[in-house]
């Protein structure tokens, strides 16, 4: 295989050809490095700070911090030496647990019920059902 290239490289037209060749690569390299530069869509859609997705919901690494400091303050109160890496085995479970709320969210926004969250320390909400205004017109 690489007698091919070098015998290929050796004639003027097989040089122009394996310019042209790699030139396009690099052009192919560059185009999509631009397309994603400045849009904060580096990688599967998402913003760069985001660590999921669920509908319209979007999970961000602020999101993440919040509930690993929120874990950690409850963890300080069984045991008050606590730090960051004690808990560094929970996280996979507060980011299902952010999803799962997420999730509910999505649910709620797409079939029109409203969810209420009073106490921002309380993980879990309240549903309050919101009617359409052209309810009883698709009722009929």
């Amino acid at each position: 295989m690489f007698s091919f290239f070098r015998r290929i490289t050796n004639s003027k037209i097989g040089r122009w050809v394996s310019a042209f060749f790699l030139i396009a690569i690099l052009a192919g390299f560059a185009i999509s490095d631009l397309s994603n530069f400045g849009s904060g869509n580096i990688g599967f859609g998402m913003g760069d700070s985001t660590l999921a997705k669920v509908g319209n919901q979007q999970i961000t690494d602020k999101d993440m911090q919040q509930a690993v400091d929120r874990q950690l303050q409850q963890v300080r109160q069984q045991q008050p030496t606590a730090t960051f890496a004690t808990i560094a085995g929970d996280y996979d479970g507060l980011l299902n647990a952010l999803i799962n709320q997420k999730t509910v969210l999505a649910f709620a926004d797409k079939f029109g019920f409203h969810l209420l969250q009073a106490d921002p320390t309380y993980s879990g909400f309240a549903c309050e059902i919101m009617v359409h205004p052209c309810a009883d017109y698709w009722a009929r």
